[in-house]
């Protein structure tokens, strides 16, 4: 009787929220038998989770492209009835070798955003780079941050996945500024990089947790129509915590690099770590995108605004009820009713 009424739940739900657009975000996708030198503290999404998510929506939902979606959201179009589009943030390579042939049994064409500098893994993310380098430690030892002092303990995974977790929360809601946070790692990671004589930078090319996609990577998606290109700036650069002309510089940049790159327009956008404000959206628009997405949660209407998307993150494990729940804005519904929150992308 539960299920049936969870089923009726998911049904009243879906049909009243039917013409608005949902849009989904994940970052990386691995498999989980795959075998690798290391595994990251922050999770992926496995490629058997993927297809077992990918093929319950396909039998209640619409897949749609980013245009099509923007285009509904944007008044141009006629909705189609419970639509849905996916997006990739950041360009791993295993987004295109893990997660694009699953997509493509189902028929699903994806956005990847892109940040330029990472192209050809010239370098690791930071967050991959910490989490890589906090590994490498055989003792307990403390990082000292912004006046607090935070504990690692490399024998016990839970612990230090915790405590990377806590660090990173903690480094996002100080008001530094994206260079002052970008400095801050840089001394953490020299510094225990020093000590373990490694780091993620050496086998970074080879690593399919990491690696980044090429300029030719993008070239064959787009000649292919396998998959839309959008900006993710150069650097992956909070814009909110960099001055106006930097943001403009990042965001007229990427674009130009990724235009001359796939030789079609670049028409859609992603915030870093979720990170919008007045000035970053206006931006956006002046730079001659068509949309850009954020990290907010929810689901789209006809009317939104195209430059402040909000988007729905895939888990990393299989949970067909909670995932449909979500996705039919019950969820979203009963978020309202608690205190605004909005779920940080790194």
């Amino acid at each position: 009787m539960a299920c049936l009424r969870l089923a009726g739940i998911f049904h009243f739900f879906r049909f009243v929220n039917r013409k608005k657009i949902v849009i989904l975000v994940a970052h990386s996708v691995m498999n989980e038998s795959e075998s690798t030198q290391w595994t990251p503290l922050r999770k992926s999404i496995p490629t058997r989770v993927l297809e077992e998510q990918i093929s319950l929506l396909s039998k209640y939902y619409n897949w749609v492209t980013i245009d099509e979606a923007v285009a509904m959201i944007a008044g141009d179009q006629q909705p189609v009835k419970n639509s849905i589009a996916i997006t990739f943030d950041d360009g791993y390579t295993n987004n295109m070798t893990h997660a694009l042939p699953i997509l493509k049994r189902h028929g699903v064409k994806p956005v990847f955003y892109i940040p330029t500098a990472f192209l050809n893994s010239k370098e690791p993310f930071w967050f991959n780079r910490m989490d890589y380098i906090l590994q490498c430690e055989t003792e307990p030892y403390v990082i000292e941050a912004g006046g607090r002092s935070f504990e690692f303990d490399p024998t016990d995974r839970r612990k230090l996945s915790r405590s990377f977790k806590e660090l990173r929360s903690f480094m996002k809601s100080k008001d530094w500024s994206d260079h002052e946070l970008h400095r801050f790692i840089d001394d953490t990671c020299d510094r225990l990089e020093r000590e373990c004589e490694d780091s993620l930078q050496a086998n970074l090319a080879d690593d399919p947790w990491c690696s980044t996609m090429s300029e030719d990577s993008l070239r064959d998606l787009s000649t292919k129509n396998l998959a839309t290109i959008g900006s993710h700036t150069v650097n992956h650069t909070r814009l909110d915590k960099v001055s106006a002309e930097e943001c403009d510089a990042e965001l007229s940049r990427s674009k130009t690099i990724l235009e001359n790159i796939i030789g079609t327009p670049c028409n859609h956008f992603c915030y870093p770590n979720g990170a919008i404000d007045p000035t970053a959206r206006a931006l956006v628009e002046k730079n001659g995108y068509g949309s850009a997405v954020t990290s907010f949660e929810g689901l789209n209407d006809s009317g939104d605004d195209v430059f402040s998307l909000r988007r729905i993150h895939l888990p990393t494990k299989f949970d067909g009820p909670a995932l449909l729940s979500e996705l039919c804005g019950l969820s979203y519904l009963l978020n309202k009713l608690r205190p605004t929150r909005r779920r940080q992308s790194a």
